[in-house]
């Protein structure tokens, strides 16, 4: 499934499924790493379709883009810049590329070292999309 080049409310499900299954992550993980106030039973249900957040979809954005390792080390502060920014110039629909910029012009240091291998966390996340 890797023809995916946009992030969608309707496929962010199916790309969070397969991020946490690549990096072996449970809802409890992923609820403390993608939002202060997110529990289990709130990554539950947003796996399953029953909820959905474009404020999660753009935090997964950052994390599919980044990394878990790389992203987990970004602090509230440049996650929130970050999310700002994302929200400000995109909308329901997000081109996986239009990222990069954003990252870079928030952060430059940290684009220039860390996102070289950006497309390849893209592509094994959606290479593992059922």
């Amino acid at each position: 499934m890797s023809e995916i080049k946009q992030l969608t409310e309707k496929n962010f499900r199916i790309i969070l499924k397969s991020f946490m299954k690549i990096n072996e992550l449970s809802n409890l993980q992923i609820a403390k790493l993608i939002e202060d106030h997110s529990d289990e039973k709130m990554i539950e249900h947003l796996l399953e379709g029953k909820i959905f957040s474009y404020r999660m979809m753009h935090l997964g954005l950052l994390l599919f883009v980044l990394g878990f390792e790389k992203y987990a080390i970004l602090s509230t502060a440049e996650r929130q810049v970050l999310l700002q920014e994302i929200a400000h110039s995109s909308g329901t629909i997000i081109e996986f590329d239009s990222i990069i910029p954003i990252i870079t012009i928030v952060h430059s240091t940290f684009a220039l070292v860390n996102l070289k291998n950006y497309k390849n966390n893209i592509k094994k996340v959606l290479d593992g999309c059922e």
